[in-house]
């Protein structure tokens, strides 16, 4: 992984090839368990409330291991320069400032400020070619899927699906295709989130998901060789804490590479604003704007 003045502007402030540019790549590496937070002010300090809502803060083990801010656009004031353009959505800098460049996005697919009641998103990667995508960067699609559970299952059957490039540098990169699938199994029920399903090679065998599985109903200790990670929401009553991604089996390992690990977070992300805004039950996934 890069260090940390990879994202340091060139000394001679000369414009460099488009052939001679390398992608952007995280200044750290992103620990195996993460949160994120919300700048939510103290007490003493609320004139801040409205600034400290632009931005959350993704650390490491606790808060005090803040590592990247993520800032939310409103997509109301964004110009087309900006990565997402006018559409909603989040930012990823590539540090602990929004100054930083920006390393990945999440947003909504359309490009009106006001949402709309579709649930399909757009992340934005870094691109691996610079003569290609806009300002470095190439679109990947964040598709929601509605099962067909019983009443009882309930929202249990609701999943988001995306294709990304595994591998690490050494290797021969292939897409692969991943699912979020919403459980409530965490922590002896107490706690809702999603499991990350790894389903299959693109263009190989297929295992469509949102079937009678360990990954969606989850055993506790989540064994289950295809979860590659779990992202659990915090109480409803944490005013700072939003939710743990913790990578699970082989997510842990390294072998599915950089851009994955990102694509993992990026997408973790989305799913936070999604749920804050009502749009991950069943109900919604089924709604095609």
């Amino acid at each position: 992984m890069a260090n940390d003045d990879s994202h340091q502007p060139t000394p001679t402030g000369a414009e460099i090839p488009s052939s001679q540019r390398q992608p952007l790549t995280p200044y750290h590496p992103f620990p195996m368990v993460m949160n994120l937070y919300s700048n939510y002010p103290s007490l003493s300090n609320l004139s801040r409330i409205f600034d400290s809502l632009k931005t959350l803060k993704l650390c490491g083990a606790n808060e005090k291991e803040f590592l990247y801010i993520v800032e939310v656009t409103s997509g109301s004031f964004s110009s087309n320069a900006h990565p997402l353009g006018t559409r909603p959505g989040l930012c990823l800098h590539n540090g602990a400032s929004i100054k930083d460049p920006i390393l990945a996005a999440a947003g909504d697919t359309s490009q009106h400020a006001i949402t709309t009641l579709n649930r399909e998103s757009v992340i934005l990667l870094p691109s691996t070619r610079f003569d290609n995508g806009k300002d470095g960067m190439v679109e990947e699609d964040l598709i929601a899927i509605a099962g067909k559970g019983t009443a009882s299952e309930g929202d249990d059957r609701v999943a988001f699906q995306f294709e990304v490039e595994i591998g690490t540098e050494k290797e021969e990169k292939q897409r692969e295709r991943f699912q979020w699938q919403k459980g409530y199994n965490f922590n002896d029920g107490k706690a809702k989130g999603f499991r990350l399903v790894r389903l299959s090679r693109v263009g190989g065998a297929t295992n469509t998901g949102l079937g009678p599985s360990s990954a969606a109903k989850g055993d506790e200790g989540g064994h289950d060789e295809a979860v590659v990670a779990e992202l659990v929401f915090a109480k409803v009553t944490s005013l700072k804490h939003a939710f743990t991604l913790e990578f699970k089996g082989v997510g842990r390992s390294g072998e599915l590479g950089e851009r994955w690990t990102l694509m993992v977070v990026v997408t973790a992300l989305r799913l936070f604003a999604l749920r804050a805004s009502g749009r991950t039950t069943r109900m919604s996934a089924r709604i095609r704007g």
